[in-house]
């Protein structure tokens, strides 16, 4: 059901107010302060269509609305306008950057995390620039006795993967060589989640699920690496919001920034450069992740030393100026690597 002005209005206001106070929102707060020119009554009427079309939830009958997922995935989408990021985001920037060196990525990475917690007083995420992606560019398949065979995959920056492969039933050469230019013909420039999402509509043979599930491993492994140049910062600020007093959740949300692999699969998104992607509760791919939203950008060049830039914090999220934070230092950071590089290096 599409919703109407009016409801729309409401929807933004409860959420505008939930994200300010970390309140439930009552319709007589709505109704009084604000210019809605509606009975409290209308505005209650209005929030129990909202609750059962699933934009806010009540966290018991007598209280008033919170904004469930697709409530701020709404507000997103269709309230939040290009804001200023934070003044103090570029001094901070400024003075934390000033005297990188070419290939000090790693500290690059750490000093943006830090920057960028503080002025959006959440957790924040950075990945070190890394000099490629991990992306198949062929797979080739050597026979070796009968049952085995030698998978190699290669990368697309010329790093070479292998892997001993068994099969329960005799494969020759000819058979492994047909395989792999099937492979390749489907997967070549592919990530492992674009070749998985890419293999589930194929037509497949035990042999070749088997060549496929391994290569995507072998993949994800090395992506793995990027878990190694990650950085978090800013849990500090985030157990400092309203939501975090309850001790079982503060715990949930450290063991979950603690978890490197989880935090990598949160930020695994293909993003145009210059874009900010915001991934709100359930929408995370990482079921750790999904009390929590997301706000990913790239910096850098892509194929060549790009990193991720990332505000995680609760879903009840200012999500206008986190936004604006976001794109702004992943811009700056941009900049940074194309002066201390050159644009052509």
């Amino acid at each position: 059901m599409v919703l109407n002005d009016r409801r729309q209005a409401i929807l933004e206001l409860i959420v505008d107010d939930y994200i300010q106070t970390a309140a439930p929102v009552a319709s007589q707060q709505i109704a009084r302060r604000h210019s809605l020119r509606v009975s409290a009554a209308t505005v209650r009427n209005d929030m129990a269509e909202l609750e059962e079309m699933g934009y806010i939830r009540r966290p018991h009958s007598s209280a008033g609305g919170v904004p469930a997922d697709l409530g701020y995935r709404f507000y997103v989408e269709q309230a939040v306008v290009d804001d200023r990021p934070p003044v103090q985001l570029e001094a901070l920037a400024g003075q934390a950057l000033h005297d990188l060196e070419a290939g000090d990525s790693d500290r690059m990475a750490r000093e943006a995390a830090a920057v960028l917690s503080r002025a959006i007083r959440n957790a924040a995420v950075a990945t070190a620039p890394r000099a490629y992606d991990t992306r198949l560019k062929q797979l080739q398949l050597v026979h070796l006795k009968e049952g085995q065979a030698l998978l190699v995959v290669v990368l697309q920056e010329a790093r070479v993967l292998q892997h001993l492969m068994h099969f329960d039933e005799a494969v020759g050469q000819a058979a492994l060589t047909q395989t792999a230019n099937r492979l390749n013909t489907l997967f070549e420039g592919a990530s492992a989640s674009e070749m998985r999402a890419l293999w589930a509509d194929e037509p497949r043979d035990a042999a070749a699920d088997a060549i496929v599930q391994e290569a995507i491993r072998l993949l994800e492994e090395e992506s793995g690496a990027l878990s190694q140049h990650l950085y978090v910062d800013g849990l500090r600020h985030m157990l400092a919001q309203p939501e975090f007093a309850d001790g079982g959740r503060a715990r949930e949300a450290v063991e979950a920034l603690e978890d490197r692999d989880q935090v990598s699969k949160a930020l695994e998104e293909d993003l145009p450069e210059g874009a900010v992607r915001v991934i709100i509760g359930g929408e995370n791919a990482s079921e750790r992740m999904r009390r929590y939203s997301v706000i990913i950008s790239r910096y850098g060049r892509p194929g060549r030393d790009a990193g991720t830039l990332a505000v995680i914090g609760p879903t009840r999220l200012d999500y206008a100026r986190a936004i604006a934070s976001v794109r702004y230092l992943s811009a700056f950071m941009t900049r940074l690597i194309e002066s201390l590089d050159g644009p052509g290096a």
